[in-house]
């Protein structure tokens, strides 16, 4: 089996991986270039390396199985990996010492390699070749910095001031709901006469009550009343705020974005 072929797809997978390394490409493309360069041998099966790995694997029809090109010569797998792992890593080396002169302090801790060239994902922790730009487990660019959450100041809230309120609108408001409430209850003490009132009532009105048209006259008096009471009330409470505003300041809410 001609051994060239497999020789030059490990010096290209070394080539691949320097140009991973000092983030010039992905882990992705990595793998993408690799399946470009199968290796046909002589018996019509096909070879690749693991872009991950280093290994050398075998299609068999149906899968890709780790095997070894070289046994068929009588060339130990182990020393040609070693060799091959020996260029890899004088390289990592090199360009890790190159790009440490660059790199700040927070960055540090994480590419930091052990013998065996792994480093810890900044994300999650995780131990991964120090090729991988991105972390196959959560995905993390490993060539980014993770930016802090940056808690929000109590005084970054946005706050909604209330300085002052327009008596007009607020006598409108309030003045529309004892107009329901006087309505309600008016209606009530107009169709029912066991209802006890605490007032003195026109003879006329008493005889009017216990019936609908006594329902009637008395749900509109209750809801002229209810606007009469609710909407002096409004305009009373609401002067005094606006006082008391002006001299001390309105009331503060806090509202979200």
């Amino acid at each position: 089996m001609n051994m060239k072929k497999f020789k030059d797809l490990e010096l290209k997978f070394i080539e691949l991986r320097k140009k991973a390394e000092i983030g010039e490409i992905d882990s992705a493309t990595v793998n993408k270039e690799l399946k470009k360069l199968m290796v046909l041998d002589s018996k019509g099966s096909y070879w690749i390396i693991g872009g991950n790995s280093g290994k050398w694997y075998k299609y068999n029809g149906k899968d890709w199985k780790e095997d070894d090109p070289y046994k068929t010569d009588n060339i130990s797998q182990q020393e040609n990996l070693h060799n091959t792992t020996k260029v890899i890593k004088n390289d990592i080396k090199q360009t890790q010492i190159k790009n440490t002169k660059t790199l700040t302090q927070s960055d540090t801790p994480h590419i930091i390699s052990s013998i065996d060239n792994k480093i810890i994902c900044k994300n999650c922790k995780s131990k991964i070749e120090s090729y991988e730009i991105h972390c196959h487990i959560c995905g993390t660019n490993q060539k980014e910095n993770l930016s802090p959450k940056i808690k929000k100041k109590e005084s970054d809230i946005p706050e909604l001031l209330i300085s002052s309120v327009n008596l007009i609108s607020l006598m409108f408001f309030f003045g529309g709901i004892g107009i329901i409430i006087g309505v309600i209850l008016g209606a009530t003490i107009g169709i029912f006469k066991d209802i006890p009132i605490y007032i003195e009532l026109p003879q006329m009105l008493n005889d009017l009550r216990s019936n609908i048209l006594g329902g009637i006259l008395f749900a509109i008096l209750g809801g002229l009343a209810g606007f009469l009471i609710f909407a002096v009330k409004a305009i009373f409470f609401g002067s005094l705020y606006n006082l008391i505003s002006y001299f001390f300041g309105g009331i503060r809410f806090k509202t979200k974005k």
